[in-house]
């Protein structure tokens, strides 16, 4: 969870892996609850996904760092950082406290709201879009700290650096992942693009692309209407947020879709 503000590669060059998916934000440990809702957020992000269902068990997903909390310090890979977790919820890294880590975060989820795990409001706004947008998480004292020590005007300077490359590349790269998210969304439905035309609109394997392209990217709804040909924007909203309710509310087939498109999207 550790970076700086400004990402670059060993040529000196700005890029979408530096810059865009896998961009790294400073978060406030010693203070606060910032690294706690932080590690509970990604621990949450299989819930979230609908990849792990009420009674699954949390560290039923193979591509989870929880697998790791539970086994003893031994068995864990060596690279895998545990300690602070366990530290932040006060809780030991013994046989009951690795259990108890993991029943804590079971009571931190609303079964009939799944999609809401581990989101929290943060000075307004939702800690996905903090993480999204932003280059830290803390408190506001925490804040000016951190533009102290980087000194005021070189962080302005970095910020003015960075917006010649956020404003065209990083849109370009949430659609090239919006591309293959609906890519990997038709071929896990059996369609092809060409048939999203012919299609109702309403047709509920669109609404799920298009429930997944509201959670997992940025794209404006004007974008998911004509890549999806599904009428409007305000038509689009209510579909995916209807096929979202349908997934928190036990929709096992829907479940299922949502699931083998993640799995395979993520892969």
């Amino acid at each position: 969870m550790r970076g700086s503000p400004r990402l670059r590669n060993g040529r000196g060059l700005w890029g979408h892996l530096f810059g865009g998916r896998y961009k790294a934000i400073v978060v406030q440990h010693h203070e606060g609850d910032y690294y706690k809702q932080l590690v509970d957020y990604v621990h949450l992000n299989p819930v979230r996904a609908g990849m792990i269902a009420e009674g699954e068990g949390f560290d039923s997903m193979e591509w989870t760092s929880l697998r790791e909390y539970r086994k003893p310090p031994s068995k864990r890979f060596e690279w895998m950082e545990t300690a602070k977790g366990f530290d932040v919820v006060g809780l030991p890294d013994t046989t009951a406290g690795r259990r108890r880590y993991i029943e804590r975060l079971e009571t931190l989820v609303d079964w009939g709201k799944p999609t809401e795990a581990g989101k929290v409001l943060w000075e307004g706004q939702s800690l996905q879009s903090t993480l999204r947008r932003g280059w830290y998480f803390g408190s506001q004292g925490f804040r000016e700290k951190l533009l102290d020590g980087l000194g005021r005007d070189g962080l302005d300077a970095d910020r003015k650096t960075r917006k010649r490359y956020t404003r065209a590349d990083l849109k370009d790269h949430d659609e090239q992942m919006a591309r293959r998210l609906v890519a990997v969304g038709l071929e896990c439905a059996g369609l092809e693009e060409r048939d999203l035309a012919s299609l109702p609109k309403n047709d509920e394997r669109k609404a799920m692309i298009a429930h997944l392209l509201m959670e997992r990217t940025s794209v404006p709804q004007k974008w998911i209407v004509e890549k999806l040909a599904m009428g409007s924007a305000p038509y689009v909203s209510r579909l995916a947020k209807e096929m979202g309710q349908r997934i928190a509310g036990g929709d096992r087939a829907m479940k299922r879709m949502k699931k083998a498109i993640v799995a395979r999207f993520i892969t």
